[in-house]
C-alpha cells in the first residue's frame, strides 16, 4: 500500500498500522518503506534527518540498514552515508527499524537535493 502526505505532515505511523490491521491485514513494521526530505546533520556520533517543513519540526535517528534486508543492489553500496555532509539537504529512501523501541530509519539510498533558483 502506498501513502502519500501532503508537503509539511506527518503521518502518525502507529495510527496507520492500526488502520491496515483493522482493516485485516497483517503488519510488518520492519517492512515500512519511507521516502523523504530534510536536512542531514551529524550529532555527536550519529545522523539525523530533520523534516523542517513538518509542524512541530521533526529529528529522526539514521541508523545502517540490517544486511538482513538489503537487496542485492544495496548490498553493493554497503555505507549510504559515505560522502553525506553535514547539513545538507537530502532525499532518502528508508525502512522503518526499531532501536532501543525508538523508531529509526535505516537509509537504503540517500541523495543530495539539488537547490534549485
Amino acid at each position: 500500500m502506498d501513502v502519500s502526505v501532503k508537503k509539511g505532515h506527518w503521518v502518525d505511523l502507529e495510527e496507520v498500522w492500526k488502520l491496515i490491521v483493522r482493516q485485516g491485514y497483517r503488519v510488518r513494521k520492519e517492512r515500512t518503506h519511507l521516502i523523504m526530505r530534510g536536512m542531514a546533520s551529524k550529532i555527536g556520533g550519529s545522523w539525523q534527518l530533520s523534516l523542517k517543513d513538518v509542524d512541530a519540526g521533526r529529528m529522526i535517528a539514521l541508523a545502517s540498514p540490517a544486511p538482513r534486508y538489503r537487496t542485492k543492489t544495496e548490498a553493493q553500496y554497503p555505507d549510504p552515508f559515505a560522502g553525506l555532509a553535514d547539513d545538507s539537504e537530502v532525499e532518502l529512501e528508508a525502512t522503518i527499524a526499531f532501536k532501543d523501541k525508538q523508531l529509526v530509519l535505516a537509509p537504503s539510498r540517500i541523495s543530495p537535493v539539488e537547490n534549485k533558483r
